[in-house]
Formats: C-alpha cells, structure tokens, sequence
C-alpha cells in the first residue's frame, strides 16, 4: 500500500511543477512576440490567430482596416511584415528589387520541385526567367491562338448539351477541363478532351494533382530533365487554378449583371464583324470593354490573393524608421488592397469602367496586381489573358448567362491560409441564344 503522505508530496511536487510551468510560460510567451511592439508597429495578436476558422481573404481586409497598410505578424513563431502602401510597394518590387529577389524559402529536396520558376532564387531564378519569357511573347501567342479556339469550341459544345438538359452548371469543374485543355495543348502539344474523355491520362493526374491525391513522380523525368519538367509543373498548377477560377468569377459576375452582359456580346458582335467573324489575335486586343471587365473581376477576386518575397539584405523602409532584417518575410496583401475604399469607391461594388484610361491614369499603379509588379511578376500574364478573352467571346456569343434558384449573390471561399481564392461553389445557367454568329 503506498504510503499517503508520499503520495500527497508526488501530488504537491506535481503542483508546483505545472504552476511553475504556466508561469514561466506567461513570463516567456509575451517576450518571445514582442518583437512588433518594440518596433513601433501595430501587429495581430498571436492570440488571435488560434482556431480562426475564416477564410483567409477576409483575415486579410480585416487586418488592413483595422491595423493599416502596414503592420507586423508572426508565422510560426517568425516575424513577418505586410506592406500595402503603394509607395513603398514600387521601391520594393521594382526600385529596389535586388533586396528582395526570393520569395518564401521551400526547399524540398526534390529537384523538379526546386527548379520551378516561383521557386528559384538567385541566379537560377534570373536563368530560368530568361529562357521562360520568351515563350510568351506576341508572335508566340499568335501561333497558340488556334489551340486556345479548338478548346473553346470543345468547351461550346459540352455546355451546349447543359444547356439542352435545363442543368445548373458547376463552372469551377467544367472551366477546369478547358483549361487542363489549353494547357495540354499549348505546353504539353498533347490534344486532349477533358469534357468527353475524362478518363485520360493527362485528366487523370491533373484531378490527382488538384485532389490532393500523392503519386510517384516516374522515373523518366529526372536529371537533365528536371528544369524543364519542373517549370512544365508550375505551367501547369498556376494556369489550372487561376485561370479556371477567374473564368468562373467572370462568368458568375456576368449572370448578376445582365445589362454588362449585353453590353460585352455587343461589342463581341461589332468586333467580328470589321474581321467577317475571325477571331484573330488583334480582334481580341480591341474588345476594350471585356478587358476592364475581366480587369474589373480580377480587383474583386484576385486568383493570388497575397505576394510574397523575402529580404536578401537589411532593408530600411524610407521615413518609417523600421528596418527589415535580412531574412524576413514581407507580404503584399493584393485582395485587401483591391478593396480598400480610400482607392476604390464603394469597393465591393461591380464597375468595369474604373477601368477605363481616364479612370486608371488617376490611381496609383501599385494599387493594382493581380499579376503581381515587377521582375518576378507572373510570367504568364498575357497567356491566361488571352485564353480568357478567347473564351468569354465565345461564351457571350452563344449563350445567356442566367442566375439559377441556387445561385449565391455573394460567393463563399474555403477556409485556410492559402494563397489563392478557392471558391465552394460557382453555379449558373445558360440559355441558348437564337441570335448567335459563328466565330471563325
């Protein structure tokens, strides 16, 4: 039998112990995050941080209203800052780019993984660059127009036969497939159908990829392989993600807003009409108005809602009097930004005329990135512009975009920290025009 008054000291030292434990921890907790407070800088409290379950957009814009365009926080215990002032957003994307040429340091140890563009740094990255840009210049484009119609007459014909049946259409699911088609084409020059074949193997890992689902990377694709297979890779995940969402953020905009939509197919119609109905490259670039309609959606819902980069160097911000050491992490809050009412009136508000040259010339340029700024902006910007616009003119022209019983006016993203605008659900309708024109 054990003794009591042994026992009682076991529970007493127990005691003591835990009490001992939370005090220090107390003691230690607030010295270990005052890092922003010694600096002079608002920050978001760590407390705060634990268990939030909204998504990460709207973290975003609270903690721009509520702190300012520039305030501390922590990851992991690390201290990071977020810098929405225009100002000092050219100096640090573009004056002074050479601070800060790395973005967030991920390192897996997987060659292909290590050598995709987004991730490289130093003087792989600037190699790298240099070999990828030229790929998407004009005359390239040009030559990719064919494969980004092909795609979108496959894609009329899938929502030709919803439209048929009376469906709600999924938009996120069926603009995937237009995209996963594009991409096989103009990067991988495999000719694939994910409407009707989705079975195929390329459709297969793509769903895998996205679905989370881990697989072995073969054997084949390795060594020498591995710049080119990895920027193939990041091809591939930016275009699929970002370019699906934006097509299905334009398109749900689109149902909400009928009289845009007239507008939009009107100058479709006129366009063709100068070039008897080809849809040439330069056709495209005079559709002024589907371009600040399609710049109008991506203030609303930038696919990238944060940038990021990282410190090379000691880095003094001009008349803030903070210095960013070397190594530390600095965040561009993009989708809080875009919704900043002292830049933008009535932000939420859908209006593509701010888009216009007499409304753009009046606002700092900084005030605007879905793309992101500078030399490590997004290298495919022209690309997925194109292949939206290609796209649009097609839907515009054969179909009426219309809300369904189940359409959201406001759309709901996915809770969680990642970098890009997840949407739940994006469902529409469309009706058949009788009044449509062949695009040639």
């Amino acid at each position: 039998m054990i003794d009591p008054a042994l026992l009682f000291g076991a529970v007493v030292a127990i005691f003591l112990v835990g009490i001992s434990t939370i005090t220090v921890f107390h003691w230690w907790k607030p010295r270990k995050y005052d890092y922003w407070k010694k600096n002079g800088l608002p920050f978001v409290d760590p407390s705060m941080i634990v268990n939030n379950e909204k998504p990460f957009n709207e973290l975003l814009v609270e903690r721009y209203h509520n702190l300012g365009p520039i305030y501390g926080y922590f990851e992991a215990e690390k201290p990071k800052i977020s810098i929405g002032d225009p100002t000092l957003l050219k100096n640090i994307l573009i004056k002074d780019f050479s601070f800060f040429m790395g973005r967030k340091p991920i390192v897996t140890g997987d060659e292909v993984h290590d050598k995709m563009l987004t991730i490289a740094r130093g003087e792989d990255w600037k190699r790298i660059r240099g070999i990828v840009s030229p790929i998407f210049t004009t005359g390239k484009l040009k030559k990719m127009l064919h494969i980004f119609k092909n795609c979108s007459q496959v894609l009329m014909k899938c929502l030709k036969s919803s439209a048929e049946e009376g469906k709600s259409i999924d938009l996120k699911s069926i603009y995937g497939a237009f995209t996963t088609d594009v991409i096989a084409g103009a990067i991988f020059s495999a000719k694939v159908d994910s409407h009707d074949d989705p079975g195929n193997q390329f459709v297969k890992t793509a769903r895998d990829v996205f679905g989370g689902k881990p697989g072995k990377r073969p054997t084949a694709i390795q060594l020498s392989m591995d710049e080119l297979v990895g920027q193939c890779l990041i091809f591939f995940l930016a275009g699929y993600e970002t370019t699906s969402s934006t097509l299905s953020f334009v398109t749900h905009i689109l149902a909400h807003h009928q009289d845009v939509q007239d507008k939009l197919r009107e100058e479709v119609a006129k366009v063709l009409a100068e070039t008897n109905g080809e849809l040439t490259y330069e056709a495209v670039q005079n559709m002024k108005y589907l371009d600040n309609v399609i710049s109008e959606t991506l203030r609303l819902y930038p696919p990238a809602i944060q940038l990021e980069r990282y410190a090379d160097a000691d880095y003094k911000l001009e008349d803030k009097g903070i210095t960013i050491p070397k190594g530390m992490g600095v965040t561009i809050p993009i989708y809080a930004i875009h919704r900043d009412s002292k830049i933008f009136s009535h932000p939420e508000r859908f209006d593509p005329d701010r888009f216009i040259p007499e409304a753009k010339s009046m606002r700092n340029p900084y005030t605007y990135m879905p793309f992101g700024a500078g030399p490590r902006n997004c290298v495919g910007m022209r690309f997925a512009l194109l292949e939206i616009k290609i796209c649009l003119s097609y839907v515009v022209t054969k179909f009426r975009i219309k809300k369904t019983p189940h359409t959201k006016e406001e759309l709901n993203f996915h809770a969680g920290g990642s970098g890009f605008l997840r949407p739940k659900e994006v469902l529409a309708e469309l009706e058949i025009r009788e009044d449509s024109f062949e695009i040639k």
